[in-house]
C-alpha cells in the first residue's frame, strides 16, 4: 500500500500510521538503549507536504489533499540534533512559512554535515552537468569535462542546455501525470494500434492490468478514471474535466463503455480493470497491460 493518496486518505492513512508508528518508536528506543543514537541520524519524513484543504469531494469517504511543496513536516533525532526545537511556523491555512523559514537545501546541508560529508564538494552528474544536492536548481554547477551528445547535435558542450516548455510541463487531467496522463496516453496508443491493424471493429471485450505504483496508489490518483476515459477515446489535453463524472457514472451503472468513442462494449470494473498490488514489472515502477478480445467470454 503506497503512502501517496489523494482521494483515499480516510481509508488508507490510519492503517499505515498503525503499521509505522510502533516500529519507528522501537527503532529510536533500540538505538538509544544500545548507546547508538548519538552516532546515528534518524530522519522521518516524505518527499513533499500536503495542503490542509480538501481536494476532491468533501465527504468522509473520499476527501483528499493535494501535493504541497511550500510546507512539509518531518522530524530528525540523533547525531547531535537539538531536541525539542521546531523550524517553520506556517500561516493560518498552512500555505506559507511565516516564521523561521528553512529551505530544503539547508535541510540537506545539515543532513550531509551530520554524515561527515561536505555538501559543497558532493556532486552528481545529470544530463551532462554536475550538480550539488544543495543546489539542484543549478545556480552553481561544475561543467562536464566531456561534451554532451543529443539527438540534434553532437557538438553541444556541458555549458549549453536547451529545454523546451513541454520538457517541463504536461497538459492534461490530474492529479498526477504519471498516474493519469500516462495511462490515458497508453490507452490512446492501444486504440491506435488496434486501428492500425484493422482490428478495432472486432473487439468485444477489453481488460486492463495495472502493476507496481499504478496498482498501489492508482485509485487515489484517478488512474482508474484515466484508463476508462482513455478507452472511450479521450485524450489528456482535450478532455473536458466537467464531463468526466457523468461519463464515469454511465460506465459504472450500465457496465459498459463507449469503446474508442464508437460503440458500446461490456465492461465491469471489478473483472476488467485489475490492480495487481503485489506485482512489479521490470524496467519501470508504473506499468499496465491492455488486452483485447474478439468475444465477451474470452479471457
Amino acid at each position: 500500500m503506497g503512502w501517496d493518496q489523494h482521494f483515499t486518505l480516510p481509508k488508507q492513512l490510519p492503517g499505515q500510521c498503525r503499521d509505522t508508528d510502533q516500529p519507528t518508536k522501537a527503532l529510536v528506543n533500540d538505538l538509544k538503549q544500545r548507546g547508538m543514537l548519538e552516532d546515528t541520524l534518524v530522519v522521518w519524513g516524505g518527499e513533499f507536504g500536503r495542503t490542509s484543504y480538501c481536494q476532491g469531494t468533501l465527504n468522509a469517504q473520499t476527501y483528499g489533499r493535494d501535493h504541497h511543496p511550500r510546507c512539509f513536516s518531518l522530524w530528525m533525532t540523533g547525531a547531535g540534533i537539538k531536541r525539542g526545537f521546531t523550524y517553520g511556523k506556517t500561516d493560518d491555512v498552512c500555505y506559507n512559512v511565516v516564521e523561521n523559514p528553512m529551505h530544503v537545501h539547508d535541510l540537506h546541508a545539515t543532513m550531509l554535515h551530520l554524515l561527515g560529508i561536505d555538501h559543497e564538494k558532493l556532486t552528481y552528474r545529470f544530463q551532462g552537468r554536475y550538480f550539488r544536492l544543495t543546489d539542484v536548481h543549478g545556480h552553481e554547477f561544475v561543467v562536464a569535462s566531456k561534451s554532451v551528445k543529443t539527438a540534434e547535435s553532437s557538438n553541444i558542450s556541458g555549458e549549453q542546455a536547451f529545454v523546451g516548455v513541454f520538457d517541463l510541463f504536461k497538459i492534461g487531467i490530474g492529479p498526477s501525470s504519471s498516474h493519469s496522463v500516462g495511462p490515458m496516453r497508453a490507452a490512446e496508443m492501444f486504440l491506435q494500434s488496434l486501428a492500425d491493424s484493422d482490428q478495432i471493429r472486432d473487439v468485444q471485450r477489453v481488460q486492463v492490468d495495472l502493476y507496481g505504483s499504478l496498482a498501489l496508489t492508482g485509485i487515489g490518483h484517478a488512474t482508474d478514471i484515466a484508463v476508462l476515459m482513455g478507452l472511450q477515446g479521450e485524450v489528456p489535453d482535450q478532455i473536458e474535466p466537467e464531463t468526466v463524472a457523468e461519463k464515469l457514472k454511465v460506465i459504472r451503472e450500465q457496465h459498459q463503455l463507449l469503446f474508442a468513442g464508437q460503440r458500446n462494449i461490456p465492461f465491469t470494473e471489478k473483472e476488467d480493470l485489475l490492480f495487481h498490488r503485489k506485482t512489479f514489472q521490470a524496467g519501470h515502477p508504473n506499468t499496465l497491460k491492455f488486452s483485447a478480445f474478439a468475444s465477451p467470454d474470452d479471457s
